[in-house]
């Protein structure tokens, strides 16, 4: 019986003393402020809005061809051939700015989430949360993140 209690009171000991090796390291990333502060997703938003204005004018020019066809009073067919019309011509470029914002966004999650591992590995850190995740403790890698992205 004794010798239980003993080995229950040095199990705890070491139990005790193991206890805070074990515990992991906990960061947080503001995501947010992530893409705001990478460069490249600065450039990704650009290409997009050159993009996205093209399309816009494209888009205008029809709305105005309708408008004028519907102002001379063309027939109902002529304004569902028009219409017809716009489509094909606006749908290829609709699915390329959907295209070119998934492969960027894809690229650009890809590069952030390879930039959290690399940071987290360089401090020791086991586990990386969204900052709108942590409530208490941890310590921000936001900036350390933004660093490594624009240095590379």
């Amino acid at each position: 019986m004794k010798k239980h209690v003993v080995f229950a009171v040095i199990l705890g000991v070491v139990m005790g003393f193991s206890a805070p090796a074990m515990a992991e390291s906990f960061a947080f990333v503001d995501m947010q402020k992530v893409f705001m502060g990478y460069k490249q997703a600065k450039k990704g938003e650009e290409e997009f809005q050159k993009k996205r204005k093209d399309y816009d004018a494209k888009l205008q020019e029809w709305q105005k061809k309708i408008e004028t066809a519907r102002t001379e009073k063309k027939s109902d067919n002529d304004l569902q051939n028009l219409g017809k019309d716009m489509e094909k011509e606006l749908q290829p470029m609709q699915d390329d700015l959907v295209k070119f914002n998934s492969q960027t966004t894809g690229k650009l999650q890809e590069d952030i989430m390879t930039a959290i591992q690399k940071v987290a590995k360089e401090y020791g850190v086991d586990v990386v949360l969204s900052k709108q995740a942590a409530l208490y403790g941890g310590f921000e890698i936001t900036d350390f993140v933004i660093e490594s992205l624009n240095n590379k």
